[in-house]
């Protein structure tokens, strides 16, 4: 993010919460099955507030796998 700083958008910060960098440590995770049930994790939606615009975007359920949604404040 310091990297876009003075350009983010919602389209940046949507990508940002799709992202699988360090996986399976990643903002966007997935089920790891090769793992015991109970460390298993997982992403289950995103949200982004822009408070300038009384907005909220929502994606119900996986980022990468999911359209955010507007919700008016």
């Amino acid at each position: 993010m310091e990297s876009q700083k003075g350009s983010l958008n919602l389209d940046k910060f949507e990508n940002f919460l799709r992202d699988h960098q360090n996986a399976p440590n990643s903002i966007c995770a997935h089920v790891d099955k090769t793992k015991p049930l109970w460390d298993q994790g997982m992403t289950v939606d995103g949200m982004v507030f822009i408070s300038e615009k009384k907005e909220a975007w929502f994606a119900k359920g996986i980022p990468c796998e999911t359209e955010f949604f507007r919700y008016k404040l």
